[in-house]
């Protein structure tokens, strides 16, 4: 089973969704990342392998979800993408180094098999 592919760079609606409730799953419980699941298409998926879907897309971050990004990047004490629009892409390094931080490396590698 496998995540909605991205199409030239660009994420389907249900991919996007899934990397907002991800987010929302780690700001709320952070040290519960490595249980944390979305459901994408009737499917579940670890909140690490959504994260790792988006790494290579350019769809612009819509306003709800940059809220989240930069207040997880306050709480990671790290310097936020500049600029005034983001893209997903901008946004995956610093949320897989927020995971590889608060997870086990052995449970985030696991999370991204």
């Amino acid at each position: 089973m496998k995540l909605p592919a991205l199409h030239d760079g660009h994420s389907p609606i249900t991919l996007q969704q899934a990397f907002h409730e991800a987010l929302e799953a780690i700001e709320t419980c952070p040290d519960a990342i490595h249980r944390h699941r979305v459901s994408v298409e009737g499917r579940s998926f670890p909140v690490t392998e959504v994260v790792a879907a988006m790494l290579d897309c350019t769809d612009l971050v819509p306003m709800r979800t940059s809220y989240v990004l930069a207040d997880l990047a306050r709480r990671f004490d790290a310097p936020a993408p500049t600029g005034r629009t983001h893209t997903y892409g901008d946004w995956v390094g610093l949320v897989q180094r927020y995971c590889q931080n608060i997870v086990p490396p052995v449970e985030w590698q696991e999370g991204l098999a």
